[in-house]
């Protein structure tokens, strides 16, 4: 069996996401799909809504990068020039993946029916279902793009149980193929002289959705110079005024946060909604406990991992777990099981994944 998968990533600087990353994970994704295939295999394309990136193309070697060009001002242009690049090397896919249910789902679904009519088009949705029933305006029409671009879907990915349940009981998914793949993670060993954890940390985009007013809130009762915050975004400088003595890194590849991991001593994630916790995972991998509010992401992990995680009602609990993770850190032999298990798990999903693509599963 073989398929021509297409990627589509329109707006790659709005990510949380830094492009290398994305591509690196995007190549997690493939590899399994191209061991599998039993003819000769055709290398995935991914088109970027960005300017060419020399040193992408040596770090990609199953994928096929093609880049349109930054489309600041009318993003509406990119499935046309989409279109384009695929004509010229005529190329159709068979199965169009589209990394949101929003305007990249829409970008496809306009690729589909101007250009590749037979190819079916699978979302990956990443959200909490409740993160677009309860809020603004904005969550508002993600919902609104979501719930349309669910009837034009054929393969819809999640990434964990609870999330696929939730979006279950709210839409209509009857007669869509559903999965579930988390996000696939890579970890490598550092080493380092550090010998104290004592940082508590913030580790993703700093903007409303990751609660950012409740971890500073829970944050300032403790040294300021014990504090690191990972991560850009639009409410960096009110972080920044508010705790003006906190280690501030801004954006970081993987493997630069890989390094932060060895000071750090607890992860305190604050987002009332977490369809998975990627953060948390990367933590839990690297020997960091954690200490999160009440998601569905965070409560799949402290069902199973109790001492690893724990869960907190209101601020005060909070701070009362941070200070036991930090006064009494714990061995690293207890995040051993965690880690036999995510790696297992995390490979049995991407072999699922790759059926899927392949229409074998």
């Amino acid at each position: 069996m073989s398929a021509k998968l297409l990627f589509l990533l329109p707006n790659p600087t709005k990510a949380t996401t830094p492009l290398e990353e994305l591509i690196s994970r995007h190549q997690m994704y493939v590899r399994k799909f191209i061991e599998m295939q039993t003819t000769a295999p055709t290398i995935p394309w991914v088109i970027i809504g960005d300017n060419l990136v020399d040193s992408l193309n040596p770090c990609a070697p199953d994928l096929q990068l093609k880049f349109v060009g930054r489309l600041k001002f009318n993003l509406l242009r990119f499935p046309y020039k989409a279109i384009r690049i695929m004509k010229q090397s005529r190329f159709k896919p068979d199965l169009i993946v589209a990394g949101d249910s929003y305007f990249t789902a829409i970008f496809a679904v306009i690729i589909q029916r101007i250009y590749s009519g037979d190819a079916q088009i699978q979302l990956s949705i990443h959200g909490e279902v409740g993160a677009l029933t309860n809020g603004g305006i904005k969550s508002k029409i993600k919902y609104l793009l979501t719930k349309a671009s669910f009837n034009h879907a054929n393969i819809l990915r999640f990434v964990s149980k609870p999330q696929m349940e939730g979006f279950s009981n709210r839409f209509n998914l009857r007669g869509k193929k559903l999965l579930v793949t988390p996000v696939p993670i890579h970890t490598q060993s550092v080493q380092s002289s550090v010998t104290v954890r004592d940082a508590i940390a913030f580790v993703g985009r700093i903007q409303q959705e990751r609660g950012v007013s409740e971890w500073i809130d829970i944050a300032k009762s403790f040294p300021q110079e014990q504090l690191m915050v990972i991560g850009d975004g639009p409410l960096a400088t009110r972080m920044k005024s508010e705790l003006p003595k906190a280690i501030f890194t801004g954006l970081l590849t993987n493997q630069e946060v890989q390094k932060k991991w060895i000071g750090i001593g607890a992860l305190l994630s604050t987002a009332p909604y977490e369809s998975y916790g990627l953060a948390m995972r990367e933590a839990l991998l690297q020997g960091v406990p954690v200490v999160s509010r009440e998601n569905a992401g965070a409560v799949e992990l402290a069902q199973r991992y109790p001492n690893l995680i724990k869960l907190y009602k209101h601020k005060t609990q909070a701070q009362q777990y941070l200070r036991e993770f930090l006064e009494n850190p714990l061995d690293e032999k207890e995040f051993e099981f965690f880690k036999r298990d995510f790696f297992a798990q995390q490979e049995e999903s991407l072999i699922r994944l790759a059926k899927v693509w392949l229409n074998e599963g």
